[in-house]
């Protein structure tokens, strides 16, 4: 009999046990619900639009390369869904190279989030946003890291979120826009940036003339 009950005990124990590690997934899950970064389906640029002075408005910037998208330091792909706690996008970052032959001042991408609907926050990962980035610039060749400019910006736009909802239920982040600012302050604009992955490559939006 008593081992009967010390069999029963440990059945019983390990019952709880394999519930409390059930909880724990379960939890865990609910923390790291499926995320996306995804490109703009009709993505801002032309091939035929009329130069404006001091700003190029390109159908695709190849003068730079996305390297390696990542949040929290882990690889992603575009259009892939991953696995990321709720203040995801604050460990945004991308990777990009110079492949132009001339020396960069800025380089910015800008998201949106399609889940809080109108009037969404602009989020932007960045390098050169800094004063002493700026002055030494991004040379040919060269690789940098774009990321949150800092709390300012995060706090700013997690609070925006929020005011439209928990901010857990933001899944997507939309690639907006790119801007490359060169040393003389023209700019390359385009919403859609070359990248090494072909996995990532941005759907280049159909020509369009200007009125």
């Amino acid at each position: 009999m008593f081992l009967q009950r010390v069999a029963k005990q440990g059945t019983t124990n390990a019952g709880r046990i394999l519930l409390l590690v059930l909880f724990s997934v379960i939890s865990v899950f609910s923390q790291t619900q499926a995320k996306l970064v995804e490109w703009a389906q009709d993505p801002i640029g032309t091939r035929v639009g009329t130069p404006k002075p001091q700003l190029l408005l390109k159908d695709q910037i190849d003068g730079v390369e996305i390297e390696d998208l990542a949040v929290a330091g882990r690889s992603i792909s575009v259009g892939q869904p991953f696995a990321a706690p709720d203040e995801w996008i604050r460990s945004l970052t991308a990777r990009v190279r110079n492949v132009s032959s001339e020396r960069l001042v800025a380089i910015q991408i800008t998201f949106g989030f399609p889940d809080a609907g109108d009037g969404s926050p602009e989020f932007v990962i960045c390098y050169g946003c800094a004063k002493v980035e700026r002055e030494k610039g991004v040379m040919p060749g060269e690789e940098v890291e774009l990321k949150c400019p800092g709390d300012e910006m995060y706090d700013w736009v997690k609070g925006r979120l929020t005011e439209k909802g928990s901010i857990s239920r933001i899944s997507r982040a939309r690639i907006l826009h790119m801007f490359v600012t060169l040393p003389n302050g023209t700019k390359w604009f385009s919403g859609c940036i070359k990248t090494s992955d072909p996995k990532n490559a941005c759907p280049i939006s159909a020509p369009r003339t200007e009125n």
